[in-house]
């Protein structure tokens, strides 16, 4: 179902989870240092675990004084139950298409500001 390992610097995962920091838990697409990388076969599990994140579901499970973490076993014990449950595939790809145009809206705001700074250039 689902398989979590420390990152080693290959990139064959499906797709990684930030495993140190305030945003533990955080799905990423493409890894980082402090990541677990996952493989599973669960069709849209990324965009679950995203969920889970942005539910702020494993803050309670997030430990440490100086360096927070969550540790892999609270995290499958999370992630698990919640991948074998049915989802609705609509608001799964919602959730996609609204990811997708906040990273558009982004992009659009970083065109704008070189915009800006150009005119202010000519002036």
């Amino acid at each position: 179902m689902i398989t979590l390992k420390t990152y080693n610097g290959q990139t064959d995962a499906n797709f990684f989870i930030q495993c140190k920091g305030n945003n533990s838990g955080r799905p990423l697409v493409d890894p980082i240092p402090n990541s677990f990388a996952v493989y599973t076969d669960v069709p849209y599990a990324f965009d679950i675990i995203q969920g889970l994140f942005i539910s702020k579901k494993f803050v309670h499970d997030i430990i440490g004084s100086c360096v927070p973490f969550i540790r892999k076993t609270d995290l499958l014990n999370i992630i698990e139950p919640q991948l074998k449950k049915s989802h609705n595939l609509k608001e799964l790809e919602a959730i996609n298409l609204v990811d997708q145009h906040i990273e558009n809206t982004l992009k659009k705001v970083e065109i704008l500001k070189k915009l800006k700074i150009s005119l202010a250039k000519k002036s």
